[in-house]
């Protein structure tokens, strides 16, 4: 059964305004593991509202709320699967509250979107918190992926979306990514749902 979308809030709206001219004081830095829960607290959640297609994107029928944080797959669990040892985490704090993050990945044995490249890193995850979405948040977090990287020795990155996730889809073409492989199948548990594979060329300075 779809859930109904929630109405606009009009006093959030004037909180928002507030909130773009406070942002300039945000912070971006990065963090280790042992800060995944504080991170984790931002949600990833979001309302499915329309899909990509090969030609452009179209509306859903009935809305729904997605949300990536399932048990087992929180920040907090990422330990539970794969060395972090080469990882890098990045969080957006404003007022002493940790409003958004991204998580890479580099060098790590059983993430097959990395392909055995030490010179290729996966942009894991990347969220904000929903009041803060659409005020340049992730942008800033993407330039500070990016600078990572480079940091790293990455010379191209790559991140994962879904048809059914059009802000990423749309966030990432605007990050100056190309759509690099869109797989039906992908996904056994999630059939209604395609992969699609992102990537944008860096060039990297010297690291590792």
């Amino acid at each position: 059964m779809a859930v109904a979308c929630p109405p606009i809030d009009s006093k959030r709206s004037f909180d928002f305004i507030s909130i773009r001219s406070n942002l300039k004081e945000m912070e971006i830095e990065e963090v280790t593991p042992a800060e995944l829960a504080s991170y984790g607290q931002v949600p990833i959640r979001f309302w499915v509202r329309e899909r990509w297609t090969p030609t452009g994107f179209v509306p859903v029928a009935h809305p729904w709320e997605k949300d990536y944080d399932s048990p087992g797959n929180r920040p907090q669990d990422w330990h539970l699967h794969f060395d972090l040892a080469r990882w890098g985490f990045l969080v957006a704090r404003f007022e002493d509250q940790v409003i958004g993050g991204a998580a890479i990945c580099r060098d790590t044995p059983g993430v097959d979107l990395l392909e055995d490249r030490p010179d290729l890193a996966h942009v894991w995850d990347i969220r904000v918190d929903p009041q803060f979405r659409g005020e340049g948040v992730g942008r800033r977090l993407w330039q500070h992926v990016e600078a990572w990287c480079r940091a790293h020795g990455v010379s191209e990155l790559r991140v994962e979306s879904q048809d059914i996730n059009a802000p990423a889809c749309r966030f990432y073409a605007r990050m100056g990514c190309e759509l690099l492989s869109v797989n039906p199948g992908a996904y056994p548990e999630l059939p209604d749902e395609i992969q699609l594979i992102w990537g944008k060329q860096l060039g990297a300075a010297p690291g590792g």
